[in-house]
């Protein structure tokens, strides 16, 4: 029991050393925001609301034939998705935010300069409030649309989706140094309801072919959702802003 309490005791004073050292370690970023509806546009396919014929069983063999092929052509999310798809759990599938980034500069951009402008009013916020040294920040979603020239393989995955960011910005005990910490999130519904139409290998993937095997109960539509790691920006100041996007 003493070698218990001890170690409780050892465990506080490191996190209370922690929280001294890194002001903003502890600090909870807010979620993102509540998932948004579908466009009212978007058109309706009942799940299993049909009984499938031998040709559906066909062309769900041929998709994961695709899938494979898609893969090994170096566009692994896109193949990932259709997997998911045709596995007919209808389970929402995670999605990296960094990843995409990474692919999409123009996205990046994007965010960065979303990011940086929320913490900007939140600053503006503390300066007007000087009992409070720590202000969250989150934003409303976002519409972005990936292109093919941008990235085949996300464009096949993706088309339009939705970001948003989340974060706060935190004065330390002397008044002087800014940090903001953010992190940008992704939602998307994969429904397969657009009208890309493409020769991949010794298949044909047509999109608008793909909503027929839910109505068959063969394949069901999910939701895509994913936040990305913790962004850090310390000695912030509105006149400095935050680092230049490389790329």
């Amino acid at each position: 029991m003493h070698t218990f309490t001890m170690r409780i005791l050892l465990l506080l004073i490191s996190l209370i050393s922690l929280a001294a050292t890194h002001p903003t370690y502890g600090v909870t970023l807010p979620p993102p925001p509540l998932d948004p509806s579908k466009p009212a546009t978007s058109p309706y396919y009942p799940w299993r609301s049909r009984i499938a014929s031998s040709a559906n069983h066909v062309e769900k063999t041929t998709l994961y034939g695709l899938a494979r092929t898609a893969h090994a052509q170096g566009h692994p999310h896109f193949a990932t998705y259709l997997q998911h798809y045709l596995s007919n759990t209808g389970r929402d599938a995670s999605i990296s935010p960094d990843e995409l980034m990474a692919s999409l500069p123009a996205f990046r951009a994007e965010v960065h300069a979303l990011a940086e402008f929320k913490a900007r009013l939140a600053f503006q916020s503390l300066l007007m409030n000087p009992a409070l040294n720590t202000i969250s920040f989150s934003s409303f979603w976002h519409e972005y649309e990936t292109t093919p020239e941008q990235s085949w393989d996300w464009f096949l995955s993706l088309g339009r989706f939705v970001y948003s960011v989340t974060g706060v910005v935190r004065v330390d005990e002397t008044g002087e140094a800014v940090t903001v910490r953010y992190k940008v999130h992704v939602f998307d519904f994969c429904d397969w309801d657009g009208e890309r139409d493409l020769i991949m290998g010794q298949f044909r993937f047509r999109e608008g072919e793909l909503p027929g095997l839910q109505v068959v109960g063969l394949a069901r539509e999910f939701k895509m959702r994913g936040s990305g790691e913790v962004v850090v920006v310390e000695g912030y100041t509105p006149a400095k802003g935050f680092p230049k996007v490389n790329g």
